[in-house]
């Protein structure tokens, strides 16, 4: 699994959008492989960097429209690691 998969489809083509070009969830095969793997095969590889820093240039933007289920998927993954 990648960090990528936490975020929701929607979440992830969010950022992928603002990074590259648009994608709509539509758009991808409708499978439940993992997010890259459904983008890279519409659109290929890319750098995953992009991504990651349009969600540190665009915070407030970001957590404004976010999914609950982000949330709860980045809560659950550091509420298991160790302190």
């Amino acid at each position: 699994a990648d960090i990528e998969d936490l975020f929701t489809v929607k979440d992830y083509l969010w950022l992928y959008t603002r990074t590259l070009s648009t994608l709509d969830e539509a758009d991808l095969p409708q499978t439940p492989e993992p997010i890259l793997r459904r983008i890279s095969k519409v659109r290929g590889d890319f750098d995953h960097a992009g991504p990651a820093h349009v969600l540190t240039q665009n915070l407030e933007e970001f957590f404004a429209q976010v999914d609950a289920q982000t949330l709860d998927r980045f809560e659950e993954l550091f509420t298991k690691l160790p302190v």
